[in-house]
């Protein structure tokens, strides 16, 4: 799909992409989106729906995001890896760029390297400002990353982490109550079943959500026998 097209099947149905922004051929958006001023997402990246990705943030190439997940400003996900056991850590050993032009440096040996491994932020998940995430890293559903941490290993789910490097500092819930959560997948209901629910109430939503869920698994079961 073309940019363009992106742009405005995604301004179509209520997103937001900035004219300053920076999306690649090959970005797959669930629309709607919002994309702030001067944000980039790159190569075979996949952002969810509702996320909200503030400006000047970046989520660099093979990154697969969920569902309403919310980014501040100058966020950075899917940081580059670089060989720590090689000669140089430097793109000398792995990549003709950036330097195309310098025969020596694009005759060098290059060693076969995965710049951006795939990292993945689940759904619900709320990244802080200046926040940065190195590549290969799984962010749980739920997980909040503190404004100005970087985080350099696997984050679970519904877990608050923050410093340098990102520690865990508690979770959002008690373990029931995050199964229960994981269990019931909220992201993935259509947003007219939910859009009332009582947001500040976790408990209250939660019996809800079973019962949404449970009418959910009712009414496929019906279209099932009607085919």
């Amino acid at each position: 799909m073309s940019i363009d097209l992106l742009r405005s099947l995604n301004s179509e149905k209520g997103g937001h992409i900035d004219p300053s922004a920076s999306l690649t051929a090959n970005v797959t958006l669930e629309p709607p989106c919002f994309v702030g001023k001067g944000a980039s997402i790159g190569h075979r990246s996949k952002v969810g729906k509702y996320a909200f990705i503030n400006a000047d943030s970046i989520i660099y190439a093979n990154v697969t995001m969920g569902r309403y997940c919310a980014l501040g400003r100058f966020v950075e996900i899917g940081l580059a890896s670089h060989p720590l056991d090689f000669l140089s850590t430097h793109h000398l050993t792995i990549s003709k760029g950036p330097f195309v032009r310098d025969k020596d440096f694009e005759s060098a040996t290059k060693i076969p390297w995965q710049v951006h491994p795939e990292t993945i932020i689940g759904n619900d998940v709320w990244i802080g400002a200046k926040a940065c995430i190195v590549s290969g890293v799984t962010v749980g559903d739920g997980a909040v990353v503190a404004a100005g941490s970087v985080v350099t290993k696997d984050v679970p789910p519904y877990m608050i982490v923050g410093g340098n490097p990102a520690r865990e500092i508690r979770s959002r819930f008690d373990k029931f109550i995050v199964e229960r959560l994981l269990d019931l997948k909220w992201w993935d209901i259509p947003l007219n079943l939910i859009n009332t629910l009582p947001f500040d109430d976790i408990q209250a939503c939660i019996e809800k959500l079973a019962i949404i869920r449970e009418d959910m698994g009712q009414e496929s079961e019906e279209q099932q026998r009607e085919r």
